[in-house]
Order: C-alpha cells, then sequence, then structure tokens
C-alpha cells in the first residue's frame, strides 16, 4: 500500500518520463524518405529580409547555387535602413532567378507583409521559406524538401539547427531549439501537428489561400509559421522531412539579451494556439518543473523515510538512463550530440529561463519587429 507522499511521487515521475520518452519514440521513428531527385517540381524559395545586407552577402549564395533544375528565388526587403536593397541588386544583375521586391513604405514593418509579398509574386505552386541569416547545409535541401511533397502532404517542416559557436549562451540557445524541434516533430508524429519553424517549412500556394495566409493573425509580430502549421493541419497533412541534408543552420545569437528578446517575440504566438496544444504543452512544461524541484527532493524525503533502501532514488537513475539511451540517436540525428552529455544540467537552466521569458513577457509585451 503505497502512502500519500509515495502516490504523488509516481504521478510526477509517471508525468515527467511519459511526455517525454512518448515523444522521444515518436521521433525515432520518423523515416528518412529515399532520395529522389525524378523530375521535381519547379520552387519558389521566398525570404523576408529587414536589415540583412552582411547576411545576404554571406548566406545567399548557398542558396543561390542549390542543386535544383527549376527554381527561383524571392527576397523581400522589408524597408531596411542598411544596404540591403543595395546588395540584392548586385546579386539580382548576377542570377536571373533572383527577383528582389521591397515592402512599400506605406505598409506596416511586418515580416507578414513581406512574406505575403513574396508569395504573391512566386511564379510556382511550391513555396519554400527561410530566413537571410540562414544557410542550407547542403546543396540538395531544396531537392529534400521537394522530396516529401506529395497531393496529401502540402506542408514539409524541417530543421534548422544554430551554428555552434565558442559562446557562453550557445549551448543552451542550441538546446532550447533542439528541445522544440523534438516536440514538434514527435507531436506531428504521433497525429497532434501544431507548429513549424519559419527557418525551414514548405507548402503549397493553394494551401496558403485555402486557410487565408495570415489574416487571422497579421497583428501579431510573430506566427508566419508556427500559426501558419496550426491553422493548416485542418486543410492538409503534414511530411516530416529530417535528412541531415535538408537543414537549414542560422546563426545563434551572441548574447542573453539578445536572445531572451527573440524567445520573447517568439512565445506571443502561444496563446493563439488551439486549446488542446495549450493544455498539453502546459501540462508538459509544468511536469518538467514539478519533477526537478518536486519529484527530486520528494525522493530524498521518501529514501529517508524508508530508511535508504534506495528504492526512489534507483528507479530515478534507471529512468534518466533510460530516457538518455532513448535520447542518444535523436541528438545524433540533428546534428547536437555535443548537447547529449549535459541535457541533463540545461533542462533545469532551461525551464528556469522560460520561467524569466514568460514572466517577462506578461508584464512588458513587445511590440515590433
Amino acid at each position: 500500500m503505497f502512502t500519500p507522499l509515495e502516490l504523488i511521487w509516481i504521478l510526477l515521475i509517471f508525468l515527467y518520463f511519459s511526455f517525454d520518452i512518448i515523444l522521444l519514440l515518436a521521433v525515432n521513428k520518423i523515416k528518412l524518405k529515399p532520395f529522389n531527385n525524378s523530375s521535381p517540381s519547379p520552387i519558389s524559395v521566398v525570404i523576408a529580409a529587414k536589415n540583412e545586407a552582411e547576411n545576404l552577402k554571406t548566406n545567399l549564395p548557398y542558396i543561390l547555387k542549390q542543386n535544383y533544375p527549376l527554381f527561383e528565388v524571392i527576397v523581400v526587403d522589408d524597408q531596411s535602413k542598411d544596404k540591403t536593397l543595395e546588395i540584392l541588386k548586385q546579386f539580382e544583375e548576377r542570377y536571373q532567378f533572383l527577383k528582389c521586391l521591397s515592402v512599400k513604405s506605406s505598409l506596416k514593418s511586418s515580416k507578414k507583409n513581406a512574406l505575403d509579398l513574396g508569395i504573391h509574386h512566386a511564379k510556382y505552386e511550391h513555396l519554400v521559406f527561410t530566413d537571410a541569416d540562414c544557410k542550407p547545409i547542403s546543396e540538395n535541401w531544396l531537392m529534400h524538401l521537394q522530396n516529401h511533397f506529395s497531393p496529401q502532404h502540402e506542408l514539409v517542416l524541417g530543421f534548422s539547427p544554430y551554428r555552434k559557436l565558442p559562446n557562453p549562451i550557445n549551448p543552451i540557445i542550441r538546446f532550447e531549439t533542439l528541445l522544440t524541434a523534438i516536440n514538434y516533430f514527435g507531436f506531428s508524429k504521433i497525429g497532434m501537428p501544431y507548429m513549424g519553424v519559419g527557418r525551414n517549412l514548405a507548402y503549397t500556394k493553394s494551401l496558403y489561400r485555402k486557410i487565408g495566409g495570415f489574416k487571422t493573425h497579421r497583428h501579431l509580430l510573430s506566427g508566419d509559421d508556427d500559426l501558419l502549421v496550426n491553422q493548416a493541419v485542418k486543410k492538409t497533412q503534414i511530411a516530416l522531412c529530417l535528412n541531415p541534408d535538408s537543414f537549414v543552420e542560422s546563426q545563434p545569437k551572441l548574447d542573453f539579451k539578445s536572445w531572451v528578446n527573440q524567445k520573447r517575440r517568439h512565445v506571443t504566438t502561444a496563446s493563439y494556439y488551439r486549446l488542446k496544444h495549450k493544455l498539453w504543452l502546459g501540462l508538459q512544461y509544468i511536469s518538467k518543473v514539478l519533477f526537478w524541484f518536486i519529484a527530486i527532493p520528494l525522493s530524498v524525503v521518501l529514501e529517508i523515510q524508508n530508511n535508504f533502501q534506495l528504492q526512489f532514488v534507483s528507479n530515478i537513475l534507471f529512468l534518466l538512463i533510460l530516457k538518455s539511451f532513448l535520447s542518444f540517436n535523436i541528438y545524433k540525428i540533428f546534428l547536437s550530440k555535443d548537447l547529449w552529455f549535459w541535457s541533463y544540467y540545461l533542462e533545469i537552466k532551461l525551464i528556469c529561463l522560460q520561467f524569466y521569458i514568460f514572466t517577462k513577457n506578461l508584464f512588458s509585451p513587445k511590440s515590433t519587429w
């Protein structure tokens, strides 16, 4: 017969490990689709750029030199104050399939306005999205994304890791990105897709029209990716592209303040998710808080009450080792193997940082992009 404290301990352990193990098993079941380059459909790559002159100079060549038979690249300058437009014009002279557009000064500066303009001018049905501070890891990036389109799958989710840098904030940035990816790939695999990342995302122009584009959330700073996916799941099935050659590497923030501001903007969309997604994601976060800050101390209390038989500690250690075993291959697939050993330390750190970001956003929300 269990005591009340033991029942609480069991519940907390169950909540924490059931979430993580289910998602890890789901991601491990995602199969890499065989490479197929026969008669690929033409693609329009759309990029919104605001004050991205240096990033475009560095990253745009990797996109323009993709190993793909027929594609165009549309870069939309969103009222930049630097030399973004000048750099784009230089590239446009050398590449006929590059199209440069500008958001009218009469419109509000907004990534969604820029993307909407790019989509409107895209020649092709299949659209691929990334950001100006991103570069494809492989020349076959477009080929892999296109390979996942089908009449049933009008939306393809990809992964965009952050570049590894010798910077104190870099591990937590990359770890947060990894956990987010495990979440949206894992939930999608078990039939609950709820978001994607605009740094590596593809969908059809027809799907964009069917869901009304960004109309329902145009007023929000973010949401061009996650809220769009949230809407799109009602209209199409989602394909998951996890081949490392399909990854798009992004430039991470270099200091804590910049990263916090970026995350503050991202989380503004969470309250617009569907209710079931909000409930599951909220419960997932709460389960992590309760595990590390309640279940672990409670284990010590229970060991004292049971004369240090080590049954509670040994069970937790077994489950933590099991979770680590299941996650090793995933960290490897996501090119984040160096974070695996420190994953539990980074998880605790991230829980605290997320609480700080949510609290800060609650009292002083951002209003500009």
